[in-house]
């Protein structure tokens, strides 16, 4: 092997580090794409054995490094996924169609429910004591998963937007 006589260890982990950050960015779209983050991770493992090679340690201690590598680049990663990858703070979007507007509780497959923008949606009362039944007049509060949860509507002609049954 001449042709890498005259390459350092480190050299080696530092291409295979970047060999395999390229490699993610080329097959699956970086670090915080559906590549699951394991690649990033596999780098800064190769990383950690460039800084092990570079402080003169034999292979055993590369190999310590590379742990060391895949820990330290494991909660970075863990943590940028966090801070990047953060739900909204709210529920659904407002959407006009929706908010403000009574809707007709309606029946469906033996649920209680109610229709917004062609979809059924299962009702839950934000009202204690309020029991909602089929032909109710009610707004739906929030969403809560799938489910919507709706107060009793006060009928009034500003607010009149029936669901479609």
């Amino acid at each position: 092997m001449e042709f890498l006589s005259g390459v350092s260890v480190w050299q080696v982990w530092l291409a295979l580090a970047l060999l395999i950050l390229v490699g993610d960015l080329v097959f699956f779209g970086g670090a915080l794409s559906f590549g699951g983050g394991i690649l990033p991770i596999l780098a800064g493992g190769a990383l950690g054995a460039v800084v092990a090679a570079l402080l003169g340690v034999g292979f055993v201690g590369q190999l310590v490094g590379v742990a060391a590598g895949m820990a330290v680049a494991a909660a970075l990663f863990l943590w940028l996924s966090r801070f990047w990858g953060r739900r909204a703070e709210h529920n659904a979007p407002v959407d006009h169609r929706i908010t403000g507007k009574t809707h007709r509780v309606i029946e469906y497959n033996g649920q209680l429910g109610v229709r917004l923008l062609g979809d059924f949606f299962p009702v839950e009362s934000q009202q204690a004591g309020y029991l909602v039944r089929a032909g109710d007049e009610v707004v739906v509060v929030e969403f809560q998963g799938i489910r919507a949860v709706v107060c009793k509507a006060e009928t009034g002609p500003e607010t009149t937007a029936h669901s479609p049954q």
